[in-house]
């Protein structure tokens, strides 16, 4: 025997993991920003760069980015060379750059590296170092003077350096490069359905059929 009866229509609110698939795909499509939106969701990711960073000897202050889908996009830093040793270990062979290594042995040799940054795309770079003629000077200290000059520590003092600051400047950029990279794959992923839906179903929230929460 036929009912009379009409099966009454759901015309919501659901929860996510109720509603019907449209409603579902209509949820997901308003609420896609939803976390990247409400909240710094790049913390994380930042305060693991700044630890990396000063693992290679690289201090990070700050960090700007903009992303991810217009052309321009991307990331940079504000922050200093604070462990040349350290940065000379994480980035080069034990060989490499072998006059800067025994010029770090002579007390008052320094050399700093540093990043100004105050947006995504609007930085500059600037080294400056204590010049080994005033630390090693021939008419004071003549024996010393020549048993540097025996293993080719002036000859090729300064241009260690100037190829130093021109790759730390390559190195700080492809870093920066890295992080924006890292920072676009998590956005992605923030924003992906399977996240999204993973996300909702642990809510108790109701959505109408336009896929606003009410």
């Amino acid at each position: 025997m036929q009912s009379n009866l009409a099966e009454e229509e759901d015309y919501g609110p659901w929860t996510f993991a109720d509603a019907p698939e449209d409603v579902k795909a209509a949820i997901l499509d308003k609420q896609r920003y939803f976390e990247v939106d409400n909240g710094d969701w790049w913390t994380f990711t930042e305060e693991e760069f700044k630890a990396d960073m000063e693992e290679k000897g690289i201090h990070v202050n700050d960090m700007w980015f903009s992303g991810f889908c217009c052309q321009g996009d991307g990331a940079s830093f504000d922050g200093y060379i604070e462990d040349l040793p350290k940065f000379l270990e994480a980035y080069y062979k034990a060989e490499d750059f072998a006059t800067i290594r025994k010029l770090l042995n002579i007390d008052g040799f320094y050399f700093s590296f540093r990043c100004e940054s105050r947006s995504h795309d609007r930085y500059s770079f600037e080294y400056d170092y204590e010049d080994w003629r005033y630390l090693i000077d021939y008419d004071q200290d003549d024996l010393r003077y020549h048993a540097f000059k025996a293993v080719n520590l002036l000859d090729h003092a300064d241009d260690e350096i100037q190829r130093l600051a021109q790759e730390a400047e390559d190195i700080f950029k492809r870093e920066m490069r890295d992080i924006y990279r890292t920072l676009e794959k998590e956005h992605d992923y923030l924003t992906s359905d399977e996240h999204l839906t993973e996300y909702f179903e642990g809510e108790d929230w109701f959505f109408d059929e336009d896929g606003d929460r009410v």
